[in-house]
């Protein structure tokens, strides 16, 4: 019986150690959740601006930036994952996702290179031992910047000119409904232009006064709308990430409360067994009791 207190004491006085850290874990997990939420909604308003400007523009010309669809015998697929862990199966689903993706691609003739953005999704990349093209690491303690965002773009910009390359699509995690994320894949290169605005809105507007060669602009709105919209995407991952962490950590923390006072009345059964085990050795030594616990 001694025993069996001991052990349960050293269980609930670990548990107790470890709630204040599940506690924190969760406070910041919620905190970074939802100032992602909200830098999406700002990045959002921003790139649904640029398109409205490019969408006013006259067309006076193709848009040269060597991005229409081509037959190009290489796709890449950029795969966007987390940098730290406490997150359960965020980054295995982007894996097999990927694999899934990448599968097909090959099965319809064509290769396929992996780009991955986030240490951790790199190891599970590296521990299948797949070979990856190019890695970007995320900050650890900050959401993904605007700056992150260009240099992934331009280097995909890059190779889709330079190279065979026929498409860009990118894997992630978004938030879908309640607590779940759900896997997506969206093509960023070649780019989809966006549709010019309908209605009686854009009809009221002046016809826009251009001071510089109406195609080239087009052109600088439409790899700036393409920068903006891949740093959407990080920041909807991370609050997927963030998200997930938070769920995960609620959950842990309720089950520690669970196991405490499990422990805890486990622990108090013990000492009464106890109590009442050295009263009644008391009660026979000094010969209240027979051997067999009966008054005398």
């Amino acid at each position: 019986m001694v025993e069996e207190l001991d052990r349960a004491e050293d269980r609930l006085g670990n548990i107790r150690s470890v709630e204040p850290i599940l506690s924190a874990l969760r406070t910041i997990s919620h905190a970074s959740w939802q100032k992602a939420r909200r830098k999406v909604e700002d990045v959002q308003r921003i790139q649904a601006r640029i398109q409205n400007l490019i969408s006013k523009l006259p067309s006076s010309g193709e848009i040269d930036l060597d991005m229409r669809g081509r037959q190009g015998s290489r796709r890449i697929l950029l795969a966007i994952g987390t940098q730290r862990g406490l997150c359960g199966q965020f980054n295995q689903q982007l894996l097999e996702r990927s694999l899934k993706i990448a599968a097909e691609w090959e099965a319809a003739g064509k290769r396929v290179s992996f780009w991955v953005v986030g240490s951790r999704l790199t190891r599970a990349f590296r521990s299948r031992e797949i070979e990856i093209g190019r890695e970007w690491a995320l900050s650890s303690s900050s959401l993904p910047d605007y700056k992150l965002a260009v240099d992934i773009f331009q280097t995909c910009l890059m190779s889709f000119k330079n190279t065979d390359v026929a498409s860009i699509q990118v894997v992630y995690n978004r938030l879908a409904e309640g607590a779940a994320s759900e896997t997506v894949t969206e093509r960023i290169l070649p780019p989809r232009l966006p549709e010019r605005i309908q209605g009686a809105d854009r009809d009221a507007w002046p016809p826009p006064i251009i001071e510089t060669n109406a195609t080239d602009l087009k052109a600088h709105l439409l790899l700036e709308g393409l920068s903006i919209e891949l740093l959407t995407i990080l920041l909807e991952s991370a609050a997927a990430e963030h998200s997930t962490r938070f769920h995960l950590m609620e959950d842990a923390t309720q089950n520690a409360d669970r196991l405490i006072d499990e422990l805890n009345e486990l622990v108090l059964t013990a000492r009464r067994h106890a109590i009442t085990s050295e009263m009644s050795e008391l009660a026979v030594s000094s010969g209240l009791l027979g051997p067999r616990g009966r008054s005398e």
